[in-house]
C-alpha cells in the first residue's frame, strides 16, 4: 500500500475550496487566508514543531554574525570549542578523524561533532562510538551532507552556555576572548566581546519566524502535517462566511476544537525526547539542555 501524500499548501488550499464550492477563490485564500490562518497558529502556543537550531560559525575578531533568515526568537545558546582537525574521509554514516588525532574515547563519545569548514560545513551530530585506532566516529544520526577529507571539524570538550542581554545593557570589550553574552541587533548576532582563535562554533537553539519559512520546506511539510485538519477548517471558515452560509460557524467551531487537539500532541512530543530540525548552518540538541 502506498504511504499518504504529504500535505502542501496546494492540496489543502484545493481540499478545502472543493468542500466548499470556492475554487474561484484560490487566490485570495493562498495569498490572504492561508498566511492567515498559519500565523494565528503560530500565535497560539510555543509549539515544539516551530523548533529548530543552527550551528553558528564564528570569525576571530570580527563582532557580528548573522542570525538564521527564518529566525523568531531564542531559546538557548552554547558556544563550543576543544579538539579540533582535518577529517581523513567520511561517509554519512561516519567521520575519520585526523591521523594525528589525540583525543580518547571520552573526549569524543557524547560530545558534538561540528563540522565548521569544507565538506558539510555547518553540520553536527553527537558522536556515539569512537575508535581511537581507526579514528573513526560514529554519529548519533547520519549527517545530511556526508563529511570528506576537505572538512573541519571541532569536538566540544568544552562549552560555555550564552547569555542574552539588551542592545542597551551590552557592555562592549574591544579585547578579544571568548563572549559570554550577545545581543540582537538588525539581523545580527552582536558579541559583547571581539572571538578570539579560541572558539570557532556555537549552537543556536530558536523557534522560526512562520511568516519567514519557506512554504516549499521541509519544515513546512512537517507544519501542514500536523495542523492540516485545522488548516482545512479554518480555509472553509471563510469561504462560508464569503457565501453568508451558516456553515461557517461550524467550521470555526471545528477549528478552534482541533487547534487545541493540535495543542496536546504538540505538548505530547515536547515532553518526549528533544530533537530539533536541521538548518543548513545547524543541527542538534544543545548538550546540557
Amino acid at each position: 500500500m502506498a504511504a499518504p501524500t504529504a500535505p502542501t499548501q496546494a492540496t489543502l488550499l484545493r481540499e478545502a475550496l472543493d468542500q466548499s464550492n470556492s475554487i474561484e477563490k484560490y487566490a485570495r485564500a493562498r495569498d490572504e487566508w492561508f498566511p492567515q490562518i498559519l500565523r494565528d497558529m503560530a500565535s497560539r502556543r510555543d509549539w515544539k514543531v516551530l523548533e529548530a537550531s543552527a550551528v553558528v560559525l564564528l570569525t576571530e575578531n570580527k563582532p557580528a554574525v548573522n542570525l538564521p533568515s527564518d529566525y523568531s526568537r531564542w531559546l538557548q545558546f552554547v558556544l563550543y570549542w576543544g579538539t579540533d582537525g582535518l577529517a581523513q574521509a567520511g561517509a554519512v554514516g561516519s567521520m575519520t578523524l585526523a591521523a594525528d588525532e589525540s583525543a580518547s574515547v571520552e573526549d569524543v563519545e557524547g560530545r558534538y561533532c561540528i563540522i565548521v569548514g569544507g565538506t558539510g560545513s555547518g553540520q553536527h551530530r553527537t558522536s556515539t562510538v569512537y575508535d581511537t585506532s581507526t579514528k573513526i566516529a560514529t554519529p548519533d544520526e547520519n549527517w545530511t551532507t556526508a563529511p570528506a577529507a576537505s572538512s573541519q571539524y571541532v569536538i566540544g570538550t568544552q562549552w560555555r552556555r550564552m547569555d542574552i542581554t539588551f542592545l542597551e545593557n551590552q557592555e562592549l570589550g574591544s579585547k578579544p576572548g571568548v563572549p559570554d553574552s550577545w545581543t540582537e541587533y538588525n539581523g545580527q548576532i552582536v558579541w559583547n566581546r571581539p572571538p578570539d582563535e579560541t572558539v570557532v562554533a556555537g549552537i543556536l537553539k530558536y523557534y522560526m519566524d512562520i511568516d519567514k519559512m519557506d512554504l516549499t520546506s521541509a519544515d513546512m511539510t512537517e507544519i501542514y502535517a500536523r495542523w492540516r485538519n485545522p488548516i482545512l477548517h479554518k480555509l472553509k471558515y471563510f469561504c462560508w462566511m464569503e457565501k453568508g452560509d451558516a456553515r461557517a460557524m461550524g467550521e470555526d467551531a471545528a477549528y478552534e476544537r482541533d487547534v487545541l487537539t493540535a495543542a496536546r500532541l504538540d505538548e505530547r512530543q515536547r515532553r518526549g525526547r528533544r530533537t530539533f530540525k536541521f538548518r543548513s548552518i545547524g543541527g542538534m540538541p544543545v548538550q546540557g539542555y
